[in-house]
């Protein structure tokens, strides 16, 4: 299921009105299953369900709030604002659309989109761009975590140490890009 529509994408990223809708569809299933349930760690079941409670016209100003962005009053009393899990979710997919819309599947592989009057960006130059909004969703997600941390009462379920978003401290980010590839070493015994 999408969660996202054209319009959340804008202000957001540079997606063009024909943009692809199933590679942004993959973008966004991706972005879902290997940065925000990384991020939210045991807690995106429980955003996954407001979400859609939300969709589906839930007019909880809570849930509404952690959905769509607003304010709140922070641990110093003052007002603070936050984004909201749409923005955060349309932040990493159009980090992951960046990477994917370049190329499409072909009866003779997998082909780099080309025409007479374009160049290609390179893929490092992708990388680089998808991590720009990668870097920013992470922000955002930081804004809904302290909104998250301010309204306990609201989200018993939240789970958040309120200092590291999870409490063994392992959440602070997400490792997988969507391009590249890790390797290490392998000893005979199978040991690092």
């Amino acid at each position: 299921m999408e969660l996202l529509q054209q319009a959340d994408f804008n202000c957001i990223g540079n997606v063009a009105q024909h943009c692809d809708k199933e590679k942004m569809c993959i973008a966004e299933k991706e972005a879902i299953q290997f940065d925000l349930s990384q991020l939210f760690c045991e807690n995106w079941d429980e955003i996954e369900q407001i979400y859609n409670e939300v969709n589906e016209g839930s007019l909880d100003a809570d849930k509404l709030n952690l959905i769509q962005g607003g304010v709140y009053i922070g641990c110093n009393g003052r007002n603070k604002k936050h984004s909201g899990i749409r923005d955060l979710l349309a932040y990493y997919s159009y980090s992951r659309y960046v990477i994917i819309n370049g190329y499409s599947d072909t009866a003779t592989g997998l082909k780099q989109k080309t025409d007479t009057f374009t160049l290609p960006i390179p893929l490092k130059e992708l990388e680089q761009f998808a991590d720009k909004y990668r870097n920013m969703g992470l922000i955002y997600f930081r804004q809904i975590e302290n909104y998250l941390c301010n309204n306990k009462d609201s989200f018993i379920w939240w789970k958040g140490n309120c200092k590291c978003g999870c409490e063994d401290g392992k959440c602070s980010g997400t490792k997988a890009k969507g391009y590249g590839f890790k390797s290490s070493n392998i000893t005979k015994n199978g040991l690092r």
